[in-house]
């Protein structure tokens, strides 16, 4: 480019210069936003293939480790998407084990605990859970031997359970260990 702005044999003043600085950032913005639009629609056509847009689906499996009430929520919540309804549980070992439903066979009459009313909410749940937890004496065992420092916390994790119902998750107290 020469002093006076010319190039190729061309002259452009100062306020032309902007202007073609200014349509040439337009067109890059432009450019952007088509290829974004493009990205964005071949994301959506390939979760439409992978997702569906209901309010179920299914859990394949879900392993949770926390110490927060507002953690066991979300995993509450998470695992109650296959089946909305705890209609009851069951102790089993150091954990209680949450159902959807079971078998009203003879040899199994018992062995799930029905709620009155079908929990709905993870929320109300979560309460019922937490005073299980609060309730029980279970000294955890074998504490990880770790730079840090350890907690009292639980697990949630999917379960199949065929043996006596439908299980939607289990919970059992566990280590929580929080590295320096």
């Amino acid at each position: 480019m020469t002093r006076n702005g010319s190039r190729f044999g061309q002259s452009f003043t100062k306020g032309a210069l902007r202007k073609l600085a200014t349509l040439l950032f337009t067109l890059q913005i432009l450019d952007f936003a088509h290829q974004n639009q493009k990205d964005s629609a071949i994301s959506a056509e390939k979760s439409n293939k992978i997702m569906k847009d209901t309010d179920w689906g299914v859990i394949q499996e879900l392993k949770v480790e926390a110490d927060t009430k507002a953690a066991l929520k979300a995993a509450l919540t998470i695992a109650m998407v296959s089946h909305s309804e705890v209609k009851g549980w069951r102790e089993v070992g150091k954990g209680l084990v949450l159902y959807w439903g079971w078998d009203n066979r003879s040899d199994r009459e018992g062995l799930v605990n029905e709620f009155l009313t079908p929990f709905t909410d993870p929320a109300r749940i979560t309460e019922v859970v937490c005073d299980w937890i609060d309730a029980q004496e279970i000294s955890l065992s074998n504490q990880p031997d770790t730079d840090g420092d350890n907690n009292e916390g639980f697990r949630v994790e999917s379960i199949y359970d065929d043996e006596y119902g439908y299980a939607i998750c289990r919970i059992t107290p566990c280590w929580i260990t929080y590295g320096k």
